[in-house]
């Protein structure tokens, strides 16, 4: 065993020497990678540094909420009561229900490795806790498929796919509910873990439909929790951080990234959670609609029916509540991430269709790794350039049905976050392999692959949103803000995307062979 540990801990030290480079959702304000976000925030994915001694674009690797507080009080205390307030809405408010592929590459991984933060930095201890917790719901559910009796520190066996699969030793924490697990502090002197453990609950939202969510996007409950949950004999989390400090310049929110980069977990503010278990039924029903046959990823090439909206793909959302006062109490939700292909990101555009003051200022463009914006595609000349016209319809009708949907919703303030790969032309052989994990892509010819989704949703359109739009739209400016009715909004946005965004590599031969955009 303790060879396993040394060996997981070179792994850890190993990987953790990433210099990462994609993306997963951009937002509103100026950020210090990936976008914006007046309400909805997605972590501005961007190279971290690799380890303590060694500076990276934000300096050192200062991911810790605790010197965040250090140095900004202010903004960290205001941050902690948005986590809090998440959590309490939770708990007084919500009911919660009882019941051999192109894979990212390591340099292409984002954010820091968690083992190379202090032992008591808090964001260390969250994601040692989330995981703990996730690998029990997993360990939970599949014992419950095979109506197994999961003894504490006992072994079972899953038939999952086919197979016989170990799901390991038996449960750390107790369930007083189907939904809720609690563990008990982990006394320093006896505990199995390296990171400080006190004494937490971690309950699951609204299950029910996130896991018919995630079995519309194709993610068995297998794969899900062994992605996400701790994997035995780990002493400590293996999950990728983004911290709030790094988010944004208007963002209270950190991330934690799956050590495959396929997912990730973002903190929540109550506004968000709020409007996510508003609308997570008719969400649900919607991403099943959706569904549609397309071809595997796989070797095999097989075909899968999946749901094909361009939507961000919620997949669970969990309550994290703990009794050390020291620990914030956080909600998160687990959501895919778009950029989380095989290609390193070398431009990042986010997209609303709104014209007014949506070009990335001077400090945006100095960044590292800036994201540009409107006009700032418009100027380039960009498009989005699809091999055949049916391709380009059915990218441009899926994103009618999604926006119509967030429409009807009361929803506005979203983007179409995209993401450029410049393809090495003197290494051709190094793109044949098809994405593994379920991107949304689009390649053009030798030329580019792009990666794309819409990000930002959860901002509904409220008293405050509808006087900003009567303010700024018609008494200051009159011009073509961003924020605007959902209808309104909606209609802006698939005209940008008309005339814009859209375009055919293919040619029309009734026009002579002259290509239509």
């Amino acid at each position: 065993m303790a060879e396993e540990d040394e060996k997981a801990e070179v792994e850890d030290r190993t990987e953790a020497q990433d210099t990462p480079q994609t993306c997963e959702g951009g937002d509103n304000a100026e950020t210090e990678d990936c976008g914006s976000a007046e309400a909805q925030d997605t972590p501005p994915f961007d190279d971290a540094a690799s380890n303590k001694n060694d500076a990276g674009p934000f300096g050192s690797i200062d991911v810790s909420l605790r010197s965040r507080s250090k140095h900004d009080k202010a903004s960290a205390k205001e941050s902690r009561a948005d986590w809090t307030k998440a959590m309490m809405l939770v708990k007084t408010k919500i009911a919660v229900p009882q019941s051999v592929i192109g894979k990212v590459k390591l340099e292409n991984k984002i954010g820091t490795r968690s083992s190379m933060l202090d032992s008591d930095d808090d964001m260390k201890v969250v994601a040692l806790a989330t995981q703990r917790a996730l690998r029990d719901f997993g360990k939970m559910q599949a014992a419950e498929k095979s109506s197994v009796d999961l003894v504490q520190g006992g072994l079972v066996a899953e038939n999952g796919d086919g197979i016989q699969v170990e799901i390991g030793a038996g449960l750390e924490g107790s369930f007083p509910s189907s939904d809720v697990v609690s563990f008990a502090e982990e006394k320093e002197e006896e505990s199995r873990y390296c990171v400080h453990q006190p004494s937490f609950r971690c309950n699951k939202i609204c299950d029910d439909e996130f896991s018919k969510v995630r079995a519309a996007f194709g993610y068995s409950e297998r794969q899900y929790h062994a992605v996400f949950g701790l994997q035995e004999r780990r002493k400590e989390s293996n999950f990728y951080v983004i911290s709030s400090k790094d988010a944004s310049g208007k963002s209270s929110s950190f991330f934690f990234l799956s050590p495959d980069q396929r997912f990730i977990l973002k903190s929540c503010t109550a506004k968000d959670v709020k409007t996510l278990v508003k609308i997570i039924k008719d969400y649900c029903a919607y991403v099943e609609s959706c569904k549609g046959e397309r071809k595997s990823s796989t070797a095999t090439g097989a075909k899968k029916t999946e749901s094909e909206t361009l939507l961000p793909r919620y997949l669970g959302l969990y309550g994290l509540e703990f009794d050390d006062p020291d620990v914030p109490d956080v909600v998160v939700v687990a959501m895919t991430n778009f950029f989380g292909g095989a290609y390193a990101i070398n431009r990042k555009f986010d997209l609303k269709g709104s014209t007014y003051q949506r070009a990335a200022s001077e400090k945006e463009r100095a960044k590292k790794s800036p994201v540009f914006k409107d006009l700032d595609w418009m100027e380039e000349g960009r498009r989005l350039h699809f091999p055949t016209r049916e391709e380009m319809q059915a990218v441009r009708n899926q994103l009618q049905k999604d926006t119509k949907f967030l429409s009807d919703m009361g929803l506005i303030d979203y983007s179409l976050l995209v993401g450029i790969h410049e393809i090495d032309k003197s290494n051709l052989q190094e793109y044949e392999k098809p994405e593994a994990l379920r991107v949304i892509s689009v390649r053009s010819g030798n030329d580019t692959i792009t990666y794309f989704g819409i990000v930002d949703v959860l901002t509904p359109y409220g008293k405050k949103k509808a006087a900003e739009t009567i303010f700024m739209g018609n008494l200051v400016c009159c011009r073509d803000i961003s924020c605007q009715r959902p209808p309104v909004y909606q209609r802006r946005f698939m005209k940008f995307c008309d005339e814009e965004l859209l375009a055919c590599d293919e040619k029309d031969v009734k026009d002579g062979g002259k290509e239509k955009g």
